[in-house]
């Protein structure tokens, strides 16, 4: 086989290459640039930055990193040929004196500058995610789903708890008509954050009866809603209450006995309840004698003409009654001397 051997003379330059092959010598020659021994290293870092705030990361761009060589020469080395400590892009959270190491690849020589680092500030704050801001009047403020998040003067974020910001709004429950109506939210001395809030008028959805008007009539009675009541409904989940009126009503009919269902309208909603029409009957009468003739020869007829009957019925109204009824003996009947009382029948 060949042998070969590189001798360089001096440390750079150009360098003899000896090929010997069968105890005879042949001789090639090229240049081969050969780097001295690093024996120290120098840095400039007057346009580096110095002045950090936390969190900021480490910039080296303008570092300039210098070799020394054995041979006395001197070379700017590349970022690869160096590292630094921390590690150039580090995120530098020690407030206050921060040391730089800059170190050769290998380790042995080190050369250190200082930075500043100063604490980072709140900046401003943001709603990341808004709360409720479309509302029925009657409803409460509802903050479930808002979201603020902290900016720092060094780009930082933060998505803040809610016991570290305060939240002021319009007094709940929210009526019509507030003027420039916000929810404000407020960090410390940073500039508030106004959330515009609006606010309609609630909507009827339904009525019912809450309190049951007169639903017993006697036949012929005039229609009456006494003691009624309506429950409201609305959107916002509130309920009011109305008088029932007459004019709400439609359906009775005064003369058809028996169960009627009725419909109750109030602002586009209906809802129905059932009446009874009962019959009107007598429950008790009384008779007035006062001017009835009580003193008969035998043989004369009975007179009642003057006899006055007064009925009291179911419906509570009283009236005299002047035909439908009997006697026992009968109007006109000739009277014995037996006959010494007589009977009304209805």
């Amino acid at each position: 086989g060949a042998v070969m051997t590189v001798v360089a003379k001096p440390k750079t330059g150009k360098a003899t290459i000896t090929l010997t092959e069968n105890k005879k010598d042949k001789k090639a020659y090229f240049t081969l640039t050969v780097k001295a021994e690093l024996v120290g290293i120098e840095i400039d870092h007057e346009y580096v930055t110095k002045t950090y705030v936390e969190g900021n990361k480490l910039d080296l761009t303008n570092l300039v990193v210098t070799g020394i060589f054995t041979d006395g020469s001197e070379a700017e080395l590349s970022a690869s040929e160096y590292v630094s400590e921390p590690a150039n892009g580090t995120k530098l959270m020690n407030v206050g004196t921060d040391q730089i190491k800059i170190k050769d690849k290998s380790g042995q020589f080190t050369q250190t500058f200082f930075v500043n680092v100063v604490a980072k500030s709140p900046d401003h704050i943001e709603i990341t995610r808004e709360p409720k801001t479309e509302y029925i009047e009657g409803e409460e403020v509802e903050l479930n789903d808002l979201e603020v998040t902290l900016h720092y003067d060094n780009g930082d974020t933060e998505v803040l708890q809610g016991v570290d910001y305060e939240v002021y709004y319009p007094e709940s429950p929210l009526v019509l008509g507030i003027v420039g109506a916000n929810i404000r939210v407020v960090y410390e001395d940073l500039e508030p954050v106004m959330i515009p809030i609006s606010v309609r008028a609630k909507q009827l959805t339904g009525i019912e009866i809450a309190t049951m008007p007169t639903h017993e009539f006697y036949q012929g009675q005039e229609f009456n809603v006494a003691n009624g009541v309506l429950k409201l409904k609305y959107d916002n989940g509130s309920f009011g209450e109305t008088p029932m009126t007459v004019e709400m009503v439609s359906g009775y009919e005064a003369d058809v006995l028996g169960p009627q269902t009725l419909t109750v309208e109030y602002e586009g909603f209906e809802t129905e309840y059932v009446v009874t029409v009962l019959d009107v009957t007598l429950v008790d009468f009384e008779l007035n004698t006062d001017s009835v003739t009580k003193e008969y020869i035998e043989g004369e007829a009975l007179d009642l003409a003057e006899l006055v009957i007064t009925g009291h019925y179911s419906d509570g109204l009283t009236k005299q009654i002047t035909s439908g009824w009997t006697s026992e003996p009968g109007e006109g009947d000739e009277l014995e001397t037996t006959n010494t009382t007589v009977t009304i029948f209805i």
